[in-house]
């Protein structure tokens, strides 16, 4: 490793150190192919198939900076038609720093639907998740334990004081709603509504909970071709904005599906300047969908290798009959 990126590596761990010491007030990660991660997105979106719908996903955030961000994700959901209620699972596992803040959870979700005429939805949904913050404090290096000359040699000892707990469990309760029909959707999700203290500050009284999550949904339908088989072909243009501790972020492009091959562009943008071009790919098969996407970064962090994401969808509704009528605009969120 050369000095210069040692230099970054040690850079990007103290800030992460000293920021959730300090606030707590870091964003809940958001996948660039958020579609194969619903229920991050808006518990409304649990039940969106009429069968079981078991999503994986992968994230690897700017890689040359070593591991800096690696998030695993797990889904399971399910709408039963006879109680218009839709049942998820959700497994998350957040590392930071190659492994130095670790957030592991499990959320359970569930939906109501609403059927008005013209085949008009209202999904209302609902979420508690039990978390964990691991925190590897012998790990942290802090400023005033680098020296000027020999930086971080050992030869300084920090003062500051170590936590009296480094692993935080806290309860998450969220919720969220979904209005579509068979060619538009919009949705809100809101997060984090009982606030969860999941800091380390010394005094717990001065713990910073963590920050309400708005998160609004937005796409419309073009069908190209209809395909007996469940393939059709259509293009869909799509807007994500999210609101985090005065931290947004505006997600917009368009996806579209050509038969069995999937793919879509987007431009992700921040309060303050543009922050990545994404390209995804992917192709289904009779029950499976593998998708592939990439970040290139435009914002002015430097070389960071972009990001990768990695989505397996496996949506078991093709081997089956449907239980209800069913026709909205949701394909790509299963």
């Amino acid at each position: 490793m050369s000095c210069k990126s040692h230099w970054i590596k040690l850079l990007l761990i103290v800030t992460i150190g000293l920021g959730w010491l300090q606030h707590s007030t870091a964003q809940d990660i958001v996948f660039s192919q958020y579609q194969r991660a619903p229920l991050l997105l808006n518990p409304a979106f649990a039940g969106v198939s009429e069968y079981p719908l078991i999503s994986i996903n992968y994230r690897n955030q700017w890689p040359q900076f070593d591991k800096a961000y690696i998030t695993y994700a797990t889904s399971y959901s399910q709408y039963a038609p006879s109680l218009r209620s839709g049942f998820g699972i959700q497994l998350l596992s957040d590392q930071q720093a190659d492994g130095l803040l670790k957030f592991n959870s499990i959320g359970l979700y569930y939906s109501y639907t609403l059927e008005f005429y013209n085949d008009y939805r209202l999904k209302i949904g609902l979420s508690g998740t039990f978390g964990q913050t691991q925190l590897q404090w012998d790990r942290l290096v802090f400023g005033d334990a680098i020296d000027p000359i020999y930086g971080a040699d050992g030869s300084l000892v920090s003062t500051e004081i170590r936590p009296l707990n480094l692993n935080n469990g806290y309860f998450d309760v969220s919720t969220g709603f979904l209005f579509y029909n068979n060619k538009w959707f919009v949705g809100l999700g809101l997060f984090h509504l009982n606030n969860p203290a999941i800091g380390y500050s010394l005094n717990s009284q001065l713990t910073d909970g963590l920050p309400l999550r708005f998160s609004l949904q937005a796409g419309y339908e073009i069908t190209l071709v209809e395909n007996k088989r469940g393939f059709d072909s259509f293009i869909q243009p799509l807007l994500l904005l999210t609101n985090q501790a005065g931290f947004y972020q505006i997600n917009g492009g368009i996806a579209c599906q050509f038969d069995r091959l999937t793919g879509g562009a987007f431009f992700r943008h921040t309060a303050n300047n543009p922050d990545a071009a994404i390209l995804m790919m992917g192709y289904k098969l009779d029950i499976i969908e593998l998708s592939y996407s990439y970040d290139i970064t435009v914002s002015g962090i430097g070389p960071s290798g972009g990001s990768h994401e990695i989505g397996l969808v496996f949506d078991l509704s093709s081997l089956y009959p449907p239980k209800s009528k069913l026709n909205d605009c949701l394909k790509l969120f299963r």
